[in-house]
């Protein structure tokens, strides 16, 4: 039993080392988000050149794109930021419209803006979300108040808009059931 807990104390320090090593040199800013009292935690790691903005998926945090960071920080400024409730980014009870999908977007314009003013950028060149992040990036980009100039959506979660005098709790698809059974703290 000894030996197991010594290997796993190990890879356990391993993984830990290579995480430090991953986010040496980033900065994390607070902006405030779309609500009273919600702030949305940015990671920069730096770099030269046009902006690249990213948004992970649903569950994880900006720290999880470290390696696309670092692939792309030879050829961009790059950012990423966490979520409401993932992260760094306040922890948003879900109550009422706290993680409607408006209310979402409406942060990523609110983070993008304020790193556009922090790094003095006119415009995300590009901007990359994995999964719900894509999905969240594409919906700020589509209200046209963002300027962002190209999407790269990493297996974004998109449906088809519904027909006229639909709503989307009539679709029958069973995605809304089970997201309500998803964890609301991660």
């Amino acid at each position: 039993m000894d030996r197991v807990a010594t290997v796993r104390d190990t890879d356990w320090e391993a993984a830990w080392a290579s995480a430090r090593k991953a986010l040496s040199g980033v900065t994390e800013v607070l902006v405030p988000g779309a609500g009273e009292g919600v702030e949305i935690a940015i990671l920069d790691w730096g770099g030269d050149g046009p902006l690249a903005f990213l948004h992970h998926a649903n569950g994880f945090c900006a720290e999880t794109l470290a390696p696309v960071a670092h692939a792309l920080r030879d050829r961009f400024r790059v950012v990423a930021m966490d979520c409401r409730g993932h992260g760094d980014s306040t922890p948003v009870a879900p109550e009422g419209d706290a993680y409607h999908w408006g209310v979402l977007a409406a942060d990523v314009e609110r983070a993008v803006g304020a790193t556009l003013a922090r790094t003095g950028h006119d415009r995300v060149t590009l901007a990359l979300g994995h999964s719900f992040g894509g999905a969240l990036l594409l919906r700020a980009a589509s209200l046209g108040r963002t300027p962002i100039e190209r999407l790269l959506l990493c297996d974004p979660v998109l449906h088809r808009p519904p027909a006229p005098g639909e709503t989307t709790a009539h679709r029958g698809s069973g995605l809304a059931d089970a997201t309500r059974k998803r964890r609301d703290r991660f």
